[in-house]
């Protein structure tokens, strides 16, 4: 074994074993909340005939048709019986190329201070087929049972309880025009998004659209010992390096606004939400309150130690490209074909895009807003077999152009094991388009590869 390798293989082990040493010093106990609020006054079979006569009632309410207006005039109504003033906010989405008028639609329970904390339900659904379809009639109910019982309050924060449109397109394109048109100092927002039927205590989804993830102070509001369920861990931190959540909680997180997003197993549960909503609206709120990484229920990690810690965890990668680098110091001209393949790949990428674009503005694909559709729309389980023939032929032509293109269209090759790469410590020429046939290894020779110009 090379004394690089040898390096290596030791750095690594070490590298690891240093960080699970570390994080039992560095972390932090989860700060205990101990707010007294009145008990929960929550009836649970009020909410639960609330929701059997909405989804009875309106059961295809896709954002733009007339039964999705009935199902909106009918929460304004119930909102303005409880003495509430009530706001509505039109907006238009693109749905399958053809806009449709989407409303919020909420009512303001005024507190001693102007900061709003935020309760939300959607209460549109996808078309008939989609597996998200019985969304969202116990979110709504529940929403609507709490506005009722703090309707008779005067709560120090304003409450301000919202039926959100269109949350299954855009992805959740009633949020974003809530967002873009209402003005205001929002401490918080609690999404109530679906009944999840056999879930056991509250699911907390936490993670924003792109960027964004609830602070550990929100998280750490909810009552009861077994009333949630959240990420913690290594699984928190891969859901914050992914950010691709959709709904109406995602846009506010991605907007620097605390939200969660909470699924519950019976509306009996409606009781927590309660208390949450409660501590929440006497709750001193912290601004500097930044990024922490949640390790179980009882600890954490601040952020300047994940940052550390991080650092520390690529530090082999760090060695490994300085070594490297030492013992090649690549030229200019020897780096140009790796430069090259990154090149290919993104123009390639490129291609397909465009090529889907064009068929959006042809019109020969339907055209929706950020996102083409919901996870479950047929748009997306079944597409055209011809669309999806035009955009890999555009990837595929776009990678054999480049590579024939470019002067420089050879890569080191160090491997053995797949044609069409030779004997360690060689280099073949290989056209660009098919480099992806001979990864790049680190210390294959003890000389440097030499790279060719194409013919």
């Amino acid at each position: 074994m090379s004394r690089q390798k040898l390096i290596l293989a030791l750095f690594m082990p070490v590298t690891l074993v240093l960080i699970a040493l570390l994080v039992a010093p560095l972390a932090l106990p989860v700060p205990e909340v101990t707010l007294e609020v009145k008990a929960p006054q929550f009836e649970g079979e009020r909410a639960r005939a609330d929701a059997e006569y909405f989804s009875r009632t309106y059961p295809e309410r896709v954002v733009g048709s007339p039964e999705n207006a009935l199902a909106r005039a009918w929460i304004t109504t119930r909102l303005s019986e409880l003495g509430l003033p009530v706001g509505t906010l039109p907006f238009t989405v693109n749905v399958a190329s053809r806009p449709q008028r989407g409303e919020q639609a909420w009512a303001t329970v005024p507190g001693q201070s102007d900061e709003l904390l935020i309760v939300t339900a959607h209460y549109d659904t996808p078309l008939r087929d989609n597996p998200a379809y019985a969304d969202n009639a116990g979110g709504l109910a529940l929403m609507l049972e709490l506005a009722r019982l703090f309707s008779a309050e005067r709560p120090q924060r304003t409450l301000l309880f919202l039926a959100s449109d269109s949350e299954a397109y855009g992805p959740a394109w009633g949020a974003q025009n809530f967002l873009q048109n209402f003005s205001g100092r929002v401490v918080a927002v609690l999404d109530l998004n679906h009944q999840a039927v056999g879930s056991r205590g509250l699911t907390v989804e936490s993670a924003g659209l792109q960027s964004g993830y609830a602070p550990l102070w929100l998280r750490a509001m909810l009552p009861g010992e077994e009333a949630q369920t959240d990420l913690s861990g290594l699984a928190e931190y891969l859901d914050r390096g992914l950010p691709i959540h959709l709904g109406d909680a995602a846009l506010y997180l991605r907007a620097g606004i605390p939200a969660i997003r909470l699924s519950f197993g019976d509306l009996s549960q409606g009781g927590e939400i309660e208390t949450l909503v409660r501590r929440l609206d006497v709750r001193a709120i912290d601004p500097t309150d930044g990024y922490s990484l949640r390790l179980n229920r009882t600890h954490y990690l601040p952020g300047l130690a994940v940052a550390v810690l991080q650092l520390l965890l690529f530090a082999p990668l760090f060695l490994a490209t300085a070594m490297a680098w030492q013992a090649d110091r690549p030229t200019t001209d020897e780096l140009k074909p790796e430069l090259f393949a990154f090149l290919a790949m993104a123009i390639a990428g490129l291609d397909g895009y465009a090529v889907a674009y064009s068929l959006v503005v042809a019109r020969l694909l339907p055209r929706y807003e950020l996102f083409p559709a919901t996870p479950g729309d047929p748009f997306l389980l079944q597409p055209a077999w011809w669309v999806a023939l035009a955009v890999y032929g555009a990837v595929g032509g776009g990678a054999s152009r480049i590579g024939s293109t470019f002067p420089f269209a050879a890569l080191p090759c160090c491997s053995s094991s797949r044609p069409p790469c030779s004997s360690p410590g060689s280099s073949t020429v290989m056209p660009l388009h098919s480099f992806w046939a001979c990864p790049l290894t680190f210390g294959c020779g003890s000389s440097r590869a030499g790279l060719y110009r194409a013919s």
